[in-house]
């Protein structure tokens, strides 16, 4: 049986077509389901949950683009009260002159130690950052396809596994930027995930985590993010 090659280059021409508008449409789709949380520390933008009731063997991260500094800083991503058993991330701002955009480990409202002007968040940039407790040993880090350094610190004060009132997980706290894949995850053998919020809604006052725990969402707004932009440092779980 012959072919007309006229008819050969037709039928090619239209499934190129329609796989061409399929995968358009299915990029299209993924990408509007591509959120993040845009914090601005004028408009106080905060997200607060119930906090993970664990204080040590604990992994703290977040995948953040920081958009420049805020006046007096603040906290990125913390677990538990401000008093005696809570423990994150601090982000100094510009009322600390040039350490704006440090990053320090919080315990307590107290800071512990910091990363010695090295460990400092670029700005425009997405970047994944770490704090982590083993043993009562806590590290803060940069982990991705580029490690980059990490810094070790002193020992975090907790009392016991049970936070007191009021506790809570706060994120984007003074902050300026955007934020995504807020992942807690026990140190223990194996590594357990406990709660890890993507921030990929893209409506709503509230996220929720995929073991079901919420984050209330005050002045933040969804924006949409091209893919490619986050692709470098992914939620990888890694070790």
């Amino acid at each position: 049986m012959r072919i007309s090659v006229r008819r050969l280059v037709v039928c090619l021409a239209i499934a190129c077509l329609i796989f061409i508008a399929s995968f358009t449409s299915a990029r299209s789709q993924d990408d509007e389901r591509n959120f993040a949380l845009q914090f601005n520390a004028v408009n106080g933008s905060i997200a607060t949950g119930a906090p993970i009731n664990r204080t040590d063997n604990l992994r703290m991260e977040a995948l953040v683009r920081y958009d420049g500094p805020s006046a007096n800083g603040g906290v990125l991503i913390y677990n538990g009260n401000g008093c005696c058993n809570g423990w994150g991330l601090l982000m100094y701002g510009t009322n600390q002159g040039s350490n704006a955009g440090r990053l320090a480990i919080l315990a307590g409202g107290v800071t512990v130690q910091d990363s010695q002007q090295s460990l400092t968040l670029p700005v425009g940039v997405w970047q994944r950052v770490r704090v982590e407790s083993r043993g009562q040993r806590v590290t803060l880090s940069f982990p991705g396809k580029d490690p980059g350094p990490v810094f070790s610190f002193g020992t975090v004060p907790r009392n016991d596994l049970n936070f007191e009132a009021p506790s809570s997980v706060t994120v984007g706290q003074g902050f300026n930027g955007l934020i995504k894949d807020v992942r807690f995850t026990s140190l223990d053998t194996p590594n357990t995930l406990l709660e890890f919020w993507r921030l990929n809604e893209g409506t709503g006052s509230t996220a929720t985590g995929v073991n079901g725990g919420l984050l209330n969402l005050t002045n933040t707004t969804w924006v949409r993010v091209p893919r490619h932009d986050n692709d470098d440092n992914d939620d990888r779980n890694d070790n």
